[in-house]
């Protein structure tokens, strides 16, 4: 079967064959997260970033800290950073870090857990034009974005502790 592509029907099922392994708390976790990603890839694109910053937390403008969390809080961030993967991984779109770390902010948020989003810029490739990013982190754990977060200038930072 080389050079053939895999019919659309059986890779729907080998991945609903690979969900029904996953625990449930974790695949409900992922679907909210993919179902959430999409008004968020909206929000980034048409609200105004003065008002995205009004939802975000505390302004500390580019003197954030990344508050410290117990043992549970650092389980579940990190049980929402592999959610985070999985979620967008699997979405016939690329979903840009500002929903992602939108998605992130509201479910830290729902759970009352501190974190911290990022917004960092770095000169792109080409050096002329100016890259941005967005990431959140919850205590030590990258929660999305945070990959190539040592690449980017942070510019402005949102703390909800």
């Amino acid at each position: 079967m080389h050079g053939r592509a895999t019919p659309p029907a059986l890779r729907l099922l080998r991945k609903m064959k690979t969900a029904s392994r996953m625990p449930v708390a974790m695949l409900s976790l992922t679907l909210a997260i993919w179902l959430l990603l999409w008004p968020a890839r909206v929000a980034a694109m048409v609200v105004p970033s003065r008002g995205l910053a009004q939802v975000l937390g505390r302004d500390r403008g580019i003197e954030g800290s990344i508050p410290q969390l117990d043992a549970r809080r650092r389980g579940q961030a990190a049980r929402l950073a592999d959610a985070v993967e999985l979620a967008t991984r699997h979405t016939p779109f690329r979903h840009p870090c500002l929903a992602q770390a939108l998605v992130c902010h509201f479910i830290l948020w729902l759970i009352r857990t501190r974190h911290t989003v990022f917004f960092g810029v770095r000169r792109a490739d080409s050096g002329e034009k100016m890259e941005a990013h967005a990431w959140v982190m919850a205590g030590d754990i990258a929660v999305c974005g945070g990959r190539d977060r040592g690449e980017y200038t942070v510019v402005r930072c949102y703390v909800n502790a």
